[in-house]
C-alpha cells in the first residue's frame, strides 16, 4: 500500500454534479480525517451500511458544509463521499476504495 495514501489526512472528490450552495457553485468538496468527536453518537455498522443520516452527520462534521446542503448531493456523490470516510475508517483498505473511486469516474486528490 501507498505510505502517501495510507496517511492521508484529506482527500478531495470532484463532483459529478455541481452544489450551488447561496450563489456559490461547488465542484469539489475536501474531506478531513475525521476524529473520535466526528463519530460520535454514530456506530461504524451504520457508515458502513451507507446509512443515510449517519454519513450526513459524519459528512457535515468533516467538510465546510452544512448538513441541508449535503443533502442535495446526487446520489453518485453521496456515495463516493461515503466511501472515502470508510476509508479513513479502514485505512488499510484506503488504496483499495480509492481506486474503486477512480474506476467509477470520480476524480480525487489526496493530501
Amino acid at each position: 500500500m501507498s505510505k502517501v495514501i495510507s496517511r492521508a489526512k484529506k482527500i478531495t472528490v470532484a463532483l459529478s454534479q455541481p452544489l450551488m450552495i447561496a450563489d456559490k457553485e461547488f465542484t469539489e468538496i475536501t474531506v478531513r480525517e475525521p476524529i473520535a468527536n466526528d463519530l460520535r453518537g454514530i456506530s461504524i455498522t451504520q457508515l458502513q451500511m451507507s446509512e443515510g443520516d449517519a454519513v450526513l452527520s459524519v459528512l457535515e462534521r468533516v467538510t465546510d458544509i452544512h448538513e441541508e446542503n449535503l443533502q442535495r448531493l446526487s446520489v453518485s456523490d453521496f456515495s463516493t463521499l461515503s466511501n472515502v470516510i470508510l476509508g479513513f475508517l479502514f485505512p488499510k483498505q484506503m488504496q483499495n476504495i480509492l481506486e474503486g473511486i477512480k474506476q467509477g469516474g470520480s476524480e480525487i486528490t489526496i493530501a
